[in-house]
């Protein structure tokens, strides 16, 4: 197995694909019944090899010794590293902490089941991937795009008419090119990093060339309606033809979803909660910086800074009962009156 853990269960589809179609040649692999036995090679039916995996076979791999286990399973001297990398997971693994049980076994239906879908669709993915590469999409872009006039269409987009052409050119030699990656993840080898992320590419820019001409042929609608509005005939024509010519090349190519990675495990609160301040900060920043521009734009007379003026409507009552709000009477009215508990309804949604 290759030391990327990530690529582990598309490398395990890989070799049991390959070990079906070896053992049922007669099977076909772009058939539901080869899914399904694909899906049997992996998690077996019923999950009863999990069941057995998460229970008796996880206390046998935590209990015996990597001789004992090659002896046991009759594993070749040369492929001894294999069960050593074995036992060192199933060591690693911790108590059940739900139950306090040395097995998962009560887990067997919910991980073989989202294993098996994810299985399901990613070789669902191959296949498209597969018959695709038989015959590359040639989409091509409408030349006249690329006319000053029909500038203001990219707006919005990431990619102008000159990137739009540029990556519809390259798809179809991208396509091509994934043949022997393709081919390994679909059986006849064991795929490394680089094969998948190869499919992977060609898949997202499938998916990217779809989005853009997606956005462009909306887009367009938008511009006739204007040009309708506006009562340009010539221009609501010019866009007519456009869209039709569009629409008819964005038949040519499918919409594949990409491939997906198995998502899992615990997820990483504490990251999560700092991305989340830092895109906060950032958000805070621009308006800060946004506000300014608006005040110099006014000549400076204005302030936007709010605590001012909150403070100057406060000002009358400014000197309050520190056992009412709680807080030390030197403390600004204007935070007393943000503190302050409320317990009058009607005064809370007034303020």
């Amino acid at each position: 197995m290759d030391g990327n853990e990530a690529i582990w269960l598309h490398q395990l589809v890989a070799v049991c694909a390959g070990k079906l179609q070896r053992d049922m040649p007669a099977l076909d692999p772009t058939s539901s019944k080869f899914a399904g036995c694909l899906n049997g090679e992996i998690v077996t039916s019923q999950n009863n090899g999990l069941s057995w995996l998460f229970g008796t076979g996880l206390r046998s791999l935590r209990n015996s010794s990597v001789a004992d286990l090659v002896e046991d399973l009759a594993v070749p001297h040369t492929q001894r590293r294999r069960v050593e990398q074995l036992k060192a997971f199933a060591d690693a693994i911790p108590v059940n902490p739900l139950f306090d049980t040395d097995g998962y076994a009560e887990f067997r239906g919910s991980v073989g089941g989202k294993i098996a879908s994810w299985v399901s669709n990613y070789w669902k993915r191959i296949r498209e991937l597969t018959v695709l590469h038989a015959q590359p999409p040639d989409v091509s872009i409408p030349e006249r795009l690329t006319d000053a006039e029909n500038a203001p269409l990219f707006s919005g987009q990431h990619t102008g008419a000159d990137g739009l052409v540029a990556l519809s050119n390259r798809i179809p030699d991208r396509v091509r090119e994934a043949g022997n990656a393709l081919a390994t993840l679909s059986g006849s080898g064991t795929p490394g990093s680089q094969a998948i992320e190869t499919v992977e590419a060609v898949a997202s820019e499938l998916t990217e060339l779809a989005g853009q001409l997606a956005m462009l042929a909306n887009r367009i609608d938008q511009e006739r309606e204007r040009a309708t509005d506006t009562e340009d005939e010539n221009r609501r024509k010019r866009l007519d033809t456009l869209k039709q010519t569009l629409s008819k090349e964005m038949k040519k190519l499918p919409t594949l979803p990409k491939l997906n990675r198995i998502s899992g495990g615990t997820d990483d609160a504490i990251g999560e909660m700092q991305r989340l301040e830092t895109g906060l900060n950032e958000t805070l920043q621009k308006r800060r910086e946004h506000f300014r521009r608006l005040a110099e734009g006014a000549g400076g007379a204005v302030s936007l800074d709010p605590l001012p003026v909150l403070e100057e409507r406060r000002r009358p009552q400014a000197v309050e009962s520190p056992e009412k709000t709680g807080l030390p009477a030197d403390r600004p009215a204007v935070v007393q009156d943000v503190a302050r508990p409320c317990t009058d309804r009607q005064g809370c949604e007034a303020r």
